[in-house]
């Protein structure tokens, strides 16, 4: 994806619209509904779409069926084509649902829990390292470009997923940061027991 080619795909009025619906939407939308939205044929709608595929601002899945039958082609944005906080917040819920069915009550104890957590945050790009002492250093931040302004929500959104990792594993600890710092990077979060202080604990 090049700047020239973001910039000549959303020339066009329609285009343009189409992604601001499919940021609207929060969810995969089908080219029938794109289409009774914008009002345009549903081949114009697809022609469309092709072209927002092709320079990074939207992607293609496909629906579940619970019947026979051929999948649904369905259309979001790609992270490229949302603003800042809303990459940060889709992306985040996509962690959520990627990592949903593996947390499940699946750590029977410490050494476990964190070790799910590693691999979740490793998965993320914030390269992970063990520290003496049980904390976990990341030693990179996947979001540091987004980060700026922003910092705070970063940090905030991915001690979140943390957290309710281990929530769902059943774990009897939670996590905090101990220290942040984005655009070294090196936050260091240390794994502590449930308490009100701790809960609350947020960059």
């Amino acid at each position: 994806m090049t700047e020239q080619s973001v910039h000549k795909a959303l020339s066009s009025d329609s285009r343009a619209r189409l992604i601001g619906l499919l940021r609207q939407a929060g969810r995969p939308c089908s080219v029938v509904e794109l289409a009774e939205s914008t009002g345009l044929h549903v081949n114009t709608v697809r022609g469309h779409l092709d072209v927002l595929v092709r320079v990074g601002l939207a992607e293609r899945s496909t629906s579940r069926r619970s019947t026979p039958g051929r999948p649904s082609v369905l259309y979001g944005p790609t992270l490229a084509a949302l603003p800042p906080q809303e990459a940060l917040i889709a992306d985040a819920q996509a962690w959520a649902r990627d990592h949903a069915q593996l947390a499940e009550g699946s750590a029977t104890g410490r050494d476990a829990a964190v070790a799910l957590v590693t691999q979740m945050l490793a998965e993320r790009g914030f390269a992970p390292r063990g520290e003496e002492g049980g904390n976990l250093v990341l030693t990179a931040c996947p979001y540091a470009d987004l980060a700026g302004a922003e910092e705070r929500l970063v940090c905030r959104l991915h001690l979140g997923l943390v957290r309710g990792a281990l929530d769902r594993m059943g774990a009897p600890f939670t996590a905090r940061f101990v220290s942040v710092d984005v655009l070294t990077p090196r936050c260091v979060i240390e794994f502590v027991d449930r308490s009100p202080t701790n809960e609350e604990s947020a960059p």
